[in-house]
């Protein structure tokens, strides 16, 4: 939001504070991949939040209480504050625990005032509530916790805030992936491609092209070039058909779940796989 707003804590003691402009996201964490994951964990991967087992009586109980092991949202704008990672952050130190307001701020590099904001907005959405007090040089100061797990289902956004959702998820490993081609199309024969601007019956294009029209895809074959794929193939498919591509493009990814990086491992390929009906 671009007003500001005082932020009065209710009895906590600590200072009121401002809602800040253009809050600094933390330093982007590395994206992690998983080929052959549970379908269970694969939210809490893209999120990059713990996944609990689903055997766990912690999944029982949708939509009660903060402060119960589960929550399920069903607002649109809670669900916003679970989804979008730069207000996400002001929510993941209370995850499990309790945690005064000056704690949480501590612990992810921002104003205690910027965090009696966020504290104010997250209690009124239900994501946090007050589990006790602390005595603290004569002050009484709040402690609030948010539950283990908390579940946004795409459903209560629209079709937007769906969209920027995945576009978020999918964006650190799509830029990973295109910076290693860059790094490697002179070595795969692309260095003297061009980026053409022309007009075609009347629309003007953009693509990329070999500059002299004779470049051979079979050179990414080669033993001497990198080990590269990078094509989107619009098809046309009955949904039988779609299926089946599916079952062999999940085969695939099995026969390589065994070589997922091991905690501490650095990967070095990086393998994305995409297949979706357009209607």
């Amino acid at each position: 939001m671009q007003q500001r707003r005082s932020a009065r804590e209710h009895g906590n003691g600590e200072h009121a504070g401002q809602q800040m402009r253009g809050d600094d996201p933390r330093p982007g964490r590395r994206g992690r991949c998983q080929v052959g994951c549970h379908t269970g964990s694969v939210a809490a991967i893209l999120l990059d939040m713990p996944e609990l087992d689903s055997r766990s009586p912690a999944r029982a109980g949708a939509g009660t209480a903060p402060t119960s092991e589960r929550l399920t949202l069903t607002d649109a704008s809670a669900a916003q504050l679970v989804l979008q990672a730069t207000r996400r952050r002001f929510l993941e130190p209370f995850v499990d625990r309790a945690c005064t307001t000056a704690e949480a701020a501590r612990e992810i590099g921002v104003s205690v005032e910027q965090m009696a904001y966020r504290v104010q907005v997250m209690t009124r959405a239900r994501l946090l509530s007050a589990c006790g007090e602390r005595r603290r040089a004569g002050r009484t100061i709040i402690v609030y916790r948010a539950p283990a797990e908390i579940c946004a289902p795409l459903r209560v956004l629209d079709e937007g805030d769906a969209n920027d959702f995945f576009r978020t998820v999918d964006e650190p490993m799509r830029q990973m992936f295109l910076a290693a081609v860059t790094r490697r199309a002179g070595r795969a024969g692309l260095g003297d491609w061009v980026v053409r601007l022309y007009r075609d019956d009347g629309r003007i294009r953009v693509d990329l092209a070999p500059d002299s029209g004779a470049w051979d895809p079979a050179v990414l074959l080669t033993a001497d070039a990198p080990a590269v794929i990078l094509n989107w193939v619009p098809l046309v498919l009955s949904s039988a058909e779609a299926k089946a591509l599916q079952h062999e493009l999940s085969a695939v990814l099995a026969r390589f779940a065994e070589r997922v990086p091991q905690p501490g491992e650095e990967p070095s390929h990086l393998l994305g796989l995409f297949l979706t009906a357009l209607d």
